[in-house]
């Protein structure tokens, strides 16, 4: 059987040589970068930016929404509720029950300006790779590249393979920040954001429940009365009144004390959507943006290096 005809050696590497130099120079001069922001590789970026954006404003919402919270609470813990049925007095502080969501507030506004921050250090290593990746590293690549073809063996370093593994870095660089993005914005719209838009609507359900407007009617039905007073100006009350203002009392104690446990069932829940946002924000903006970081790195240096830089070097 004919064997196929392959262009000499030296022909091949004048091939190879010459994309080298094209990849190079368009590197070197930005011209790649706009090629590419022209294409789907531009679409995809700006979808990772706008993605990014919206996360930072999500973060910044919630953070903002959790400060007021961890005010309003604060504000409330000062806040004590007198009763005083027949004269005996009971008070019942709202800050003992407010005290843990307090505690679970402060450490959650850490959350959020954890990632915030992350989401800030993504949008600047974003824009820093895409430059990077399709500038100068890409540039030096090829160089290291074309040089290496030419090299005489044994001579120099095997600049061939330098280059082949810095060009596997440059792709990686370029394309692995923007498809971890789209990755993780994937599994939050997927998995994640009804339980963001479910905690968020609840937390602004409990700043109301517990502002200075709720406290003050709880205070107001709390509030002590006065034993009526006789015709001498004295107080001088009857064994009816005595029994009325005790029955008065107690029924207003029994309301108090609903308005209390009511509270506390939903700090209770709070708590755990409190909780829930903390894990949708973890996910979202460390957790996987790591994982899938590291298995785009993983996989994209196996692809490149193994299988399309080691064609193109039997090529050469």
């Amino acid at each position: 059987m004919k064997a196929s005809w392959r262009p000499p050696r030296t022909v091949r590497r004048l091939i190879v040589t010459v994309l080298l130099a094209a990849v190079c120079s368009s590197a070197a001069a930005g011209i790649l970068n706009r090629w590419a922001s022209m294409g789907p590789v531009g679409v995809t970026d700006r979808v990772a930016r706008t993605a990014l954006r919206d996360a930072m404003a999500q973060a910044l919402i919630t953070y903002a929404l959790v400060r007021s919270l961890n005010g309003v609470i604060s504000v409330a813990q000062e806040t004590d509720l007198a009763v005083s049925p027949a004269g005996v007095g009971v008070r019942l502080a709202i800050g003992q029950i407010l005290d843990p969501v307090n505690d679970l507030m402060e450490r959650f506004s850490w959350v959020m300006l954890l990632s915030t921050a992350a989401i800030g250090i993504q949008q600047v290593l974003m824009q820093v790779g895409i430059w990077l990746g399709g500038g100068p590293l890409m540039a030096v690549a090829a160089a290291l590249w074309a040089v290496g073809i030419w090299a005489p063996a044994g001579r120099w370093p095997d600049l061939r393979r330098w280059g082949m593994g810095l060009m596997t870095a440059a792709v990686m660089v370029r394309f692995a920040l923007p498809m971890t993005v789209l990755g993780a914005e994937a599994v939050y719209r997927r998995f994640l954001e009804a339980d963001y838009r479910s905690a968020a609507a609840s937390l602004t359900i409990l700043n109301d429940a517990i502002s200075d407007k709720a406290v003050a009617e709880a205070g107001n039905n709390g509030v002590s009365e006065a034993a009526p007073e006789g015709t001498d100006g004295e107080a001088h009350p009857g064994w009816l009144d005595a029994f009325m203002a005790y029955v008065d009392g107690a029924r207003k104690q029994l309301d108090l004390r609903g308005r209390i446990d009511r509270l506390k069932r939903q700090v209770g829940e709070y708590a755990d959507w409190t909780v829930r946002l903390i894990v949708v924000f973890l996910v979202r903006t460390i957790i996987m943006p790591l994982i899938l970081l590291g298995g785009i790195w993983i996989g994209g240096r196996l692809i490149l290096r193994r299988v399309l830089m080691g064609r193109i070097a039997g090529c050469s």
